[in-house]
């Protein structure tokens, strides 16, 4: 998010950004895009730092960067309901483990020709711990990952 990029595949901007509820600046060219939390009705105002993007096209995404909290991706597949349950898992890179959850989310996984939206966010809090069976806590942490909002997903017909 911080630097307000939003990477498009042209063949499917139209898709995009009506799944975003975005509208697009004339003057500008950036795309305006509600917030987790911000009324869907309710116009964006021009020059909003946090809800302005840049167009780019898919081209230029790279995509082993690390995403950043309050980032948004759309793909093509359908919400599945997703179980999140740590016991005891080591933390990437080693050196501690953790447990959190279980928590249940909606991720985007069915394969589908429906564009499905996902926000990067924290889903919950758990615990961080020094030895391998849990036992010494060192620290609370915030889980984030993918997930889809249920405000976002489309309608039943």
């Amino acid at each position: 998010m911080a630097t307000r990029q939003l990477f498009v595949d042209f063949e499917y901007r139209d898709h995009v950004y009506w799944d975003l509820r975005a509208h697009i600046s004339v003057s500008t060219g950036l795309w305006r895009i509600p917030l987790v939390g911000d009324p869907l009705k309710e116009p964006i105002t021009p020059g909003d730092e946090l809800r302005e993007f840049e167009e780019m096209s898919i081209r230029d995404w790279d995509p082993r960067a690390e995403p950043a909290e309050g980032d948004v991706r759309v793909m093509r597949g359908l919400a599945l309901p997703t179980r999140i349950d740590f016991t005891c898992a080591p933390l990437a890179g080693g050196g501690a483990w953790y447990r959190a959850g279980p928590w249940d989310i909606l991720q985007c996984g069915e394969p589908s020709e429906a564009l499905c939206r996902e926000d990067f966010l924290s889903v919950g809090a758990g615990a961080r711990y020094a030895d391998r069976d849990c036992t010494t806590l060192v620290a609370p942490v915030r889980v984030l990952t993918w997930a889809c909002l249920e405000e976002y997903l489309p309608s039943p017909a």
